[in-house]
């Protein structure tokens, strides 16, 4: 009979009997099968009692002993017994829950196991991993034809990118809280924050040649080559995958798993394929980082939105894995995933592009030498980086594609090859394509050597018939079916057409076989530009309004204008009137090559319109337009210095105030009422900027342009040489050595303004009291701190220390404020007056929330004869009022308000005050009463605000 076991008591009747002479067997024997179960159930649990009874004799030593401990703690003795009760109850149900569960842990354990080994035994990671490097480790230029035998290295020549997120808005889904994801920062630091949430993506998001690609390759090079570590990161498998290339099994009527996919897709190569179901473990496991590239470059947009839905599958599928996921904007709106964090790629700053150039050519020059990288070598990299630089200082209209990773790379290719550059970005591609494809005439063994014009007259319509059929990959029969006619125009017919695709892949690069028998053009780009170069060609009578609504076709027209006429074009864009075509209309103004005057005023004055728009996505539009004209109208001071001849709007300011408040930096001017500018003020100048404020919208500025140049405040001679067109009301912040001052105000509106200042407070006015120094001052102030200093004043503490602590910036603008430290100082104020009134009750009643009986009590203080209790009841009241303010204007209005009654407290209390040997603290404390005095006049619409913002742009030298 088999050894059981009931109760966690042994069963030995499996083993032999024991002999006459064997030593007695200690362990309890269950009784015979054939006794009832209820019986036999009874002595088990009999038999089971007996370890505790002998435990505790052993323990305590007899029966006596254990007798008298049990009456001694009657309690403890019953909870140790059910205790153990529970115990054995427990392990009875556990063995019953096991039995079922067996079969089905050994037999996961046994695939667990197997695929271990066979992981082990075939070093599948290492190979895997060492596979993705191969795939990546080049730069891909796409199409730029690499110089010589060599190409060069991504790790040679990346420059990290940053990326910020997207506005409120645009964004489908987030779950993450802002604060994580806040800022201007490389991938590593949101894939940290990803890998904390499950079933979660990064949407990385970038206009044509922005680097998306190569981020992605990256990031996938970087956990190839085991590198995480110095970002943090685990070391994840990175799967790579070029959408495109799967849209067909994705589309099926049922799509495989991420997985399966993956696991067919690697199969497809026979020195590499997996042990079975290896991704499917690692996904499961969370061991992998997805990358998906290029969602927009799925051209049909029901096709896409599928593709985005299986992504959306299996982001859920496998929770652990974090995705990312990479497109262009237009395309990714049209097929959004549900739970994804948008990012922005931001475009290079001025650093980013120069060391972008010397190590492009440092790489370069270092593999034209055959690997050496001797001081020569770095001296004729650096004279031939440094050249290309000062060109594109000499020409700042270039500026805009030193932004672009993918037009650098162009520029540098042209400039290197050519000595020569381009300039605007149409006119780079036009340079690109003849350098590309002039190759042909330099070849050897082709049987007709084709110029680069008439490689164009052949690509040209193959592209338009690729962005027709929305593709971006054929087979070669169609190819060759599309392009035989125009390569007949050519000359080139019989045997020549059939070797055509490898001749024009192996010396050119731009038309390529992505994998077996599917071609397309090296990047999407060429393809766009192409394609518009031919619609311009070829001028039939169009219907533009299908090609507008559709994000598709962006680009190739944005591209088409710049080579043209784009009036009808622009017309279509007015006439649909969505933000999709209005935002292509913002383009076509920059970069039209000629628009008819009445349109082009037209489609400026409905995107001036917009400013006030009720839909978010129109007014940032249109604010966006606006800032672009005011950086391309700056008025020129010498050759490295422009000025700006007018303010910045309030619809300009607003898209800084909104980017900070997504970071959890708010700063709206303090007198607005919220966070947004009072309707019909949009193309009005912002005033009442505080001087930090104005600081911070420069830097943004400059951060957010990339140019190889800073934006800042100009100096109060650059603003005389080249006053404000109107400069009726504001005043611009100027800094020079140091000193923050308004410059531009008129000298008579200047003393209406200090007359009108001058009625709101009986107080003298401070040394310091003039328009601009006393905001200037008080800008410099945390609100915040006020409740510590009047809190100080009131309790008779120090009032240097006091009002010294209140010298600092209030970011979030009091209305995100501890309102119970408002209870606290009020309860401690009214304390502090015991002689006037029954502060005992008024301090419990505020303490106690009963506001409208601390009211009560604490109203005979403002009939009190001394100023100084009168002032102590008017904070009171203030910090009452603030407690139960229910709207953020309300809040301000207290906090300024009690600001006010403390400085003058404070000027009452402190005799020391009007001493001449106390100057500074006296004008601290003035200064103090002027600002919060003006913030509520401002508040309350007496009192106008003057401090505007100018800009000065200087490029580097």
């Amino acid at each position: 009979m088999p050894q059981r076991r009931l109760w966690g008591i042994e069963d030995p009747a499996s083993k032999a009997a024991l002999g006459s002479g064997a030593r007695a067997d200690r362990t309890w024997y269950p009784p015979p099968e054939g006794m009832p179960t209820q019986l036999r159930t009874a002595l088990f649990w009999i038999f089971a009692q007996l370890p505790l009874l002998g435990g505790a004799l052993a323990t305590l030593g007899g029966p006596d002993a254990l007798w008298a401990r049990m009456q001694a703690n009657p309690a403890g003795a019953l909870l140790i017994a059910l205790g153990y009760e529970a115990l054995l109850a427990a392990g009875g149900i556990a063995k019953q829950v096991w039995s079922n569960l067996e079969p089905g842990v050994v037999k996961a354990l046994t695939d667990w196991v197997r695929a271990g080994f066979l992981n082990v035994a075939s070093r599948y990671r290492r190979r895997y991993l060492k596979q993705i490097f191969y795939d990546h480790e080049f730069f891909n230029t796409r199409g730029l034809r690499k110089q010589g035998p060599f190409r060069l290295k991504v790790e040679h020549v990346f420059v990290e990118l940053k990326l910020a997120p997207n506005s409120a808005e645009q964004v489908s889904l987030d779950p993450l809280e802002s604060r994580e994801l806040a800022g201007n920062r490389p991938i590593f630091d949101f894939l940290r924050q990803i890998a904390k949430h499950g079933a979660i993506a990064l949407a990385v998001l970038g206009p044509p040649g922005s680097g998306k690609t190569t981020l992605l390759q990256h990031v996938a090079l970087t956990l190839a080559r085991n590198r995480q570590r110095r970002f943090r990161l685990r070391a994840y498998v990175p799967l790579f995958l070029f959408l495109r290339d799967h849209v067909k099994e994705i589309a099926a009527a049922a799509p495989p798993t991420l997985a399966d996919l993956v696991q067919g897709h690697i199969a497809k190569r026979s020195h590499l394929a997996p042990p079975p179901r290896w991704f499917e473990g690692q996904l499961l496991a969370g061991k992998c980082m997805v990358l998906l590239d290029g969602l927009d470059e799925v051209g049909d947009k029901a096709l896409r939105e599928r593709v985005a839905s299986w992504v959306d599958t299996q982001i859920k599928a496998y929770p652990r894995s974090p995705f990312v996921l990479s497109a262009r904007p237009q395309g990714y709106r049209e097929a959004p995933l549900e739970r994804a964090h948008v990012l922005e790629v931001q475009p290079f700053g001025a650093e980013q592009a120069q060391a972008f150039v010397r190590s492009w050519y440092l790489a370069n020059e270092i593999m034209a030498s055959n690997g050496e990288q001797g001081e020569g070598v770095r001296q004729r990299a650096a004279a031939q980086a440094e050249d290309l630089l000062e060109r594109l200082r000499r020409r700042p209209a270039l500026g805009d594609l030193t932004r672009n990773p993918l037009l650098l790379t162009m520029l540098t290719t042209v400039h290197s090859t050519r000595n020569a550059l381009p300039g605007r970005r149409v006119e780079l591609y036009d340079e690109i394509c003849d350098v590309q494809l002039g190759h042909w005439q330099a070849s050897k063994g082709l049987s007709l050597p084709l110029t680069a014009a008439q490689l164009r007259v052949v690509l040209e319509p193959l592209a338009a018939h690729m962005m027709e059929a929305r593709a971006t990959a054929l087979s070669a029969a169609d190819v060759l079916r599309i392009v035989r006619e125009p390569l007949a125009r050519v000359g080139v017919t019989g045997d020549a057409v059939e070797t055509f695709l490898s001749d024009l892949q192996e010396w050119s690069g731009m038309f390529l076989e992505r994998e077996r028998d599917r071609w397309g053009f090296s990047h999407l780009t060429f393809q766009e530009y192409l394609a518009a170069a031919h619609l311009r060609a070829k001028p039939i009578q169009r219907d533009w309004k299908q090609l507008i609504e559709d994000g598709w076709w962006h680009e190739t027209l944005r591209l088409y204008a710049a080579q043209g006429d784009a009036t009808p074009l622009l017309r279509a864009c007015l006439d649909a009137d969505t933000v999709s075509t209005l935002s292509l209309a913002s383009d076509l103004l920059e970069e039209a090559r000629e628009i008819e005057q009445p349109v082009r005023a037209e489609a400026t004055r409905r995107l001036s319109a917009d400013l006030e728009a009720d839909d978010p996505a129109r007014r940032r539009l249109a604010a966006e337009v606006r800032l672009s004209r005011r950086l391309r109208a700056l008025h020129r001071i010498d050759e490295r210095r422009e000025i700006d001849l007018d303010y910045v709007t309030c619809a300009e300011y607003q898209l800084f105030l909104d980017e900070q408040r997504t970071q959890g930096k708010p700063c709206p001017p303090d007198h607005w009422e919220g966070e947004r500018f009072r309707r019909g003020q949009a193309q009005e100048s912002v005033v009442g900027v505080r001087a930090e404020d104005a600081e911070r919208f420069c830097a943004w500025l400059g951060a957010r342009a990339g140019e190889p140049s800073q934006f800042r405040l100009p100096t109060p001679e650059e603003a005389g040489a080249a006053p404000a067109r109107d400069h009726a009301v504001s005043a611009a912040w100027c800094k020079s050595r140091g000193d923050v001052q308004l410059v531009g105000l008129l000298p008579e509106l200047a003393q209406r303004l200090l007359a009108d200042l001058r009625t709101l407070s009986p107080f003298p006015a401070p040394s310091s009291l003039i328009i601009g120094r006393t905001v200037a001052l008080g800008g410099s102030l945390y609100v915040r701190h006020a409740l510590d200093v009047g809190h100080a004043l009131a309790l008779g503490l120090d009032v240097d220390l006091a009002l010294g602590r209140a010298r600092v910036r209030d970011q979030a603008h009091v209305v995100d404020l501890a309102l119970s430290r408002a209870l606290n100082l009020g309860r401690d104020l009214a304390l502090t007056c015991s002689l006037v009134f029954d502060s005992l009750s008024a301090g419990n009643a505020i303490e106690q929330g009963n506001f409208a009986a601390a009211e009560t009590l604490i109203r005979p203080l403002l009939r009190a004869p001394s100023r100084r209790l009168v002032c102590t009841g008017r904070m009171l009241m203030d910090l009452l009022t603030l407690r139960h303010a229910s709207t953020s204007m309300m809040q301000r209005r207290a906090w300024c308000s009690y600001a006010v009654h403390l400085t003058e407290y404070a000027w009452i209390n402190q005799e020391q005050m009007k001493k001449d040997r106390a100057d500074g603290l006296r004008d601290t404390v003035l200064d103090l009463h002027w600002f919060f005095h003006v913030q509520l006049a401002r508040m309350a619409g007496t009192f106008p605000a003057w401090e505007g913002i100018r800009l000065v742009r200087e490029r580097s030298a």
